[in-house]
């Protein structure tokens, strides 16, 4: 089973609409019958890397809130040497930018 991690979600881009998007991508592969995907906010993405998954796919911005006076952002440096010592430890990591899919319907 290759289990991926996702994170999803952000300002511009409501987390139902990349879901929608990779759950549609993953459902075209009929090869992928052994594949799992596992949600979790950024709050949690810590403690999911330590069960070392396959690979994680991130689409979220850093900025949690762009337009205010004080910007706060959810990657903090603790947080960003766990990832480097995760890929750097074998673990696949894609930042997925925008590129929505959508579905047509006849």
């Amino acid at each position: 089973m290759v289990k991926v991690l996702a994170v999803l979600g952000d300002f511009y881009h409501p987390a139902e609409w990349a879901k929608e998007s990779l759950e549609y991508a993953i459902s075209s592969q009929s090869d992928l019958d052994d594949f799992q995907i596992i949600y979790c906010a950024y709050e949690s993405l810590k403690d999911e890397l330590s069960y070392q998954p396959d690979g994680v796919i991130l689409f979220k911005e850093n900025r949690l809130n762009p337009f205010d006076e004080i910007v706060k952002e959810w990657m903090t440096e603790e947080l960003a040497f766990e990832i480097t010592r995760y890929v750097a430890n074998g673990g696949g990591w894609m930042a997925w930018h925008s590129g929505l899919i959508q579905k047509v319907v006849f």
